[in-house]
């Protein structure tokens, strides 16, 4: 797994504010797999 770096230019792609700050984004799951274990 590449992990990306996080930059003030990139930070929107990182940053998911409807989910918890205890979701790690760098992840393999889908966007509809994060929503459905992580939406709080």
């Amino acid at each position: 797994l590449d992990l990306p770096v996080v930059t003030e230019e990139n930070l929107e792609e990182f940053v998911k504010p409807d989910l918890p700050d205890s979701f790690w984004n760098i992840t393999k799951l889908s966007e509809e797999k994060v929503k459905e274990l992580f939406s709080r």
